[in-house]
């Protein structure tokens, strides 16, 4: 007989853990062969613009600065950055936020210890039967299925036919410096007591923004960076007007996708898809 379980969690990264938090029985599984033990959004210019309220977890807040090109956002400079990372199409009512001066940022400090069975990759789904199957040939019967990993990636599982073509997304790399090898002009505009998020519009320069966090400055680009360098996929996505319709579809089958690349919505935030997993949670229970 096939095992079963309730709730089955593809990915176990930071969205896949929350659907944990919030459902302790939930099990995780992730390809990878171990954990990397790295809290997450601790790069760049990713932070949390809320505090999470879960047990086990605790969260640090701290200054935030926001710029474009050290100087605070218009309208022009934003169209401008935009423009840079191929992304002039995207709706504006988000870039007052999104480039706000000064607001106050959180980060993770500690989270639970989840329970993931690692080196566990998935190879196909099947929704009729409600069945996962690993590459080592095992299988597993679910009642429900939460995704978290790259909408492409789960239509692929399922051997949809992409009903969106392609998304479109392109990858971001990563290079930290400390701030005591930066070079002497830039160790003195380096902003110690503070998150200072400097976003870049000028196309002859290779990174788009950086980021003075931790005793480190940290540049982020679209095109690969001086080693050492840390690459990031999907990275950063375009939206797809049909992404919702195909999450929509995907519910209807006890298939449900959460987070920004499990969504495929390049503007949501780790609280807010952590409201939307208690509102499924309280669904499900109720």
């Amino acid at each position: 007989m096939t095992p079963f379980a309730e709730i089955v969690v593809v990915g176990g990264g930071i969205t896949g853990q929350m659907v944990q938090w919030a459902v302790p029985t939930a099990q995780i599984f992730d390809w990878k062969a171990q954990p990397t033990n790295v809290l997450t959004r601790n790069y760049g210019g990713n932070y949390l613009w809320e505090s999470i309220t879960a047990p086990g977890v605790t969260c640090r807040k701290f200054h935030v600065k926001t710029v474009i090109n050290d100087a605070p956002a218009t309208k022009k400079s934003i169209l401008a950055y935009k423009m840079k990372i191929g992304k002039a199409e995207e709706d504006p009512s988000n870039w007052k936020t999104q480039f706000m001066f000064d607001q106050t940022g959180w980060e993770f400090l500690t989270m639970p210890t989840p329970r993931i069975h690692y080196n566990k990759r998935i190879i196909y789904i099947k929704s009729n039967s409600r069945t996962v199957e690993f590459d080592d040939g095992t299988k597993l019967n679910y009642g429900v299925l939460v995704s978290t990993i790259p909408l492409y990636s789960l239509l692929a599982l399922l051997n949809w036919e992409q009903p969106i073509g392609e998304l479109k997304f392109a990858p971001i790399y990563v290079r930290r410096v400390p701030a005591a090898e930066l070079p002497q002009t830039e160790q003195a505009k380096y902003h110690p007591t503070e998150f200072y998020v400097n976003y870049v519009s000028d196309p002859d320069m290779l990174y788009y923004r950086f980021t003075d966090r931790d005793g480190e400055r940290h540049y982020e680009s679209l095109v690969p960076l001086p080693t050492p360098c840390h690459k990031l996929t999907p990275g950063k996505i375009h939206d797809h007007p049909g992404t919702l319709a195909v999450v929509d579809a995907l519910n209807d089958l006890g298939i449900f996708p959460f987070g920004r690349y499990g969504r495929w919505q390049s503007n949501e935030l780790v609280h807010e898809t952590w409201a939307d997993i208690v509102k499924w949670r309280k669904r499900l229970v109720s």
